[in-house]
């Protein structure tokens, strides 16, 4: 009895610490430097930001309330490029600090400068990570300095020792999804993949140009794509709205929070997301992908189309309702996870699985047996349906 509670309690403390530790980042964090802010913040289920600074001064004073508040910040400023001693000496203890931001959608020919930065500070920072972010596939040949984006990707790789790869494809543009988005994730994850490398991917929740107010399905079908793909890490562009010159040139509206901190409409979509997230991140923190697939109708272009029965299923999505589907394990559990890739209705998923299985609560974690008949389920928009076995 004594081992069991305590294989019961080491079980529940590894669900934790994943929760924990998974990285849900905010680019363009807190602003004001307040620990009120920066308690919202975590509040909505962040536990790094990331900010520019113009002074080292507001860089001392963000850590000081990021800490008190339980989160860390990625910090960027030109005196920690061009002075890494002098800063990195100044800041490097703080418990908040988590590492440094190095350059956003960069091109190939900066590249030989991001890895000049990031080897300048390394000889003063030998814990903080380094944090690129790349441009998505829909950049021009211009913006990316060279003829593909799978080149793009190659030199990075080789070039750029980056603690992992970040990119900023965001694929719904007036409410539709550009399906092209699944192909940006296929060379991330081979890239990733090869190079032995985490990914971490973005969701959009800020409104501008052809980019509508975030909706729950669309903040959940793009963080949960990103996951059934095996990002490590995700990302919201922006949490803070940004200024109103800014706004106005750029065409912005608001984000997750206001300009002076209050929450916006899209706020609770946010927390909403990232508390099932980090509900079920035990499994995404503690396990690998091992296949990406698409079910349906229409198969996006550059992605695998899935032509096999997954192990343990007599029936798999008989209607033929457009899904994701992921292979993914852990040490003693394998699963098959499958999201509805519509953002505005929701599906019904009808399988049929053998004795044994368990659906995981996508919402709480938990798990229960699932039914030998066959059964049908509702994925609401962008959500998804977990399956799981012991290996």
């Amino acid at each position: 009895m004594f081992r069991i509670i305590m294989l019961l309690l080491m079980l529940c403390c590894s669900r934790a610490n994943s929760q924990e530790n998974f990285p849900i980042l905010a680019f363009h964090g807190v602003q004001s430097g307040k620990v009120e802010d920066f308690v919202t913040f975590k509040n909505a289920g962040f536990n790094i930001g990331l900010s520019v600074y113009q002074s080292t001064a507001d860089i001392i004073r963000d850590l000081n309330a990021a800490e008190k508040a339980g989160v860390k910040l990625f910090i960027y400023s030109d005196s920690l490029m061009l002075q890494p001693q002098s800063i990195i000496n100044r800041i490097k203890d703080y418990p908040a600090f988590y590492g440094s931001y190095i350059a956003d959608e960069p091109s190939v020919d900066q590249f030989p400068m991001l890895e000049w930065r990031i080897e300048g500070i390394r000889k003063f920072d030998k814990k903080g990570k380094f944090y690129v972010n790349l441009f998505p596939s829909y950049a021009s040949t211009e913006q990316l300095g060279t003829s593909s984006y799978l080149t793009y990707l190659q030199k990075f790789a080789l070039e750029v020792k980056s603690d992992f790869i970040s990119f900023d494809y965001y694929p719904i543009k007036n409410n539709e999804v550009n399906i092209a988005w699944y192909k940006n994730l296929e060379d991330i994850r081979k890239i990733s993949l090869k190079i032995n490398k985490p990914f971490w991917g973005f969701a959009n929740s800020t409104i501008f140009g052809q980019y509508s107010q975030p909706t729950l399905g669309g903040l959940k079908l793009q963080q949960f794509g990103n996951l059934l793909y095996g990002a490590k890490g995700l990302q919201y562009f922006t949490y803070w709205t940004l200024n109103e010159d800014y706004r106005r040139k750029n065409d912005f509206q608001f984000s997750i929070v206001y300009e002076d901190g209050k929450p916006t409409p899209t706020y609770n979509l946010v927390k909403n997301v990232n508390t099932q997230i980090q509900n079920i991140s035990w499994i995404f923190g503690n396990g690998n992908v091992t296949g990406v697939y698409h079910d349906g109708i229409t198969i996006p272009p550059g992605t695998e189309a899935l032509n096999f029965l997954p192990e343990n299923f007599k029936v798999f999505n008989k209607t033929k309702e457009s899904v994701l589907v992921s292979l993914l394990e852990t040490s003693n559990q394998k699963f098959v996870i499958i999201q509805n890739k519509s953002i505005k209705d929701a599906i019904s998923f009808t399988y049929k699985v053998a004795k044994g299985i368990k659906i995981v609560d996508s919402q709480k974690g938990t798990t229960i047996n699932a039914s030998t008949n066959q059964s049908s389920t509702s994925i609401l928009p962008g959500d998804i349906l977990i399956f799981c076995y012991s290996k």
